[in-house]
């Protein structure tokens, strides 16, 4: 479950900014600083450069340390994917950090909590034949539509299409082509 870092029309689009900041208020950047992640599952934010190369900001899945954060220049923003390991109700706590000019200690913002609300994809038709002939906890490999978990030779997806079982080896219910004795196939 990822908002990108990239805008699409039918998605909210979440950048990180520091624009709204006059330049001469801070001696040096602010940091956004992730501090707390409840929910169903792991929380990360990222970006993704031209040449595919991932630059990971926050990631709770190893613990939350000093070095899940984000140093916006101030003046600008930045686009990131804001990512989710599972649907659920999140609460991501962030504070914000910085130096004020002509200060020597750095001052911080209240903890401020933002609650996402990550829906399940929705289920295809096939997606429920899969659960039903496989359980919930299926490998791909044995649910995949390219797989033939019985090896008869049928994929899952043709076994899906033909309303067939696919793990009971067998081509019953399989459509078969022969050719007619006046070379018309039927």
């Amino acid at each position: 479950w990822i908002l990108p870092q990239s805008p699409s029309p039918d998605l909210p689009f979440a950048g990180l900014s520091a624009e709204e900041l006059p330049q001469d208020v801070f001696s040096g950047p602010v940091e956004i600083r992730l501090k707390k992640v409840e929910g169903s599952g792991d929380f990360y934010v990222w970006q993704a450069s031209q040449s595919g190369s991932l630059e990971v900001k926050m990631n709770s899945r190893d613990g939350i340390t000093d070095t899940d954060r984000v140093t916006p220049l101030i003046g600008s923003h930045e686009h990131v994917n804001w990512g989710f390991s599972a649907p659920g109700v999140y609460t991501v706590t962030f504070e914000v950090a910085g130096q004020r000019t002509g200060e020597s200690t750095n001052i911080t913002s209240d903890l401020t909590p933002l609650t996402f609300h990550v829906l399940p994809l929705p289920e295809t038709p096939f997606m429920v034949w899969q659960r039903d002939q496989f359980g919930a906890e299926a490998l791909e490999a044995t649910k995949g539509p390219g797989s033939d978990p019985d090896g008869d030779g049928l994929i899952n997806l043709a076994e899906y299409a033909f309303g067939m079982d696919p793990n009971s080896a067998g081509r019953t219910g399989a459509p078969v082509f022969q050719r007619r004795a006046d070379g018309e196939s039927s």
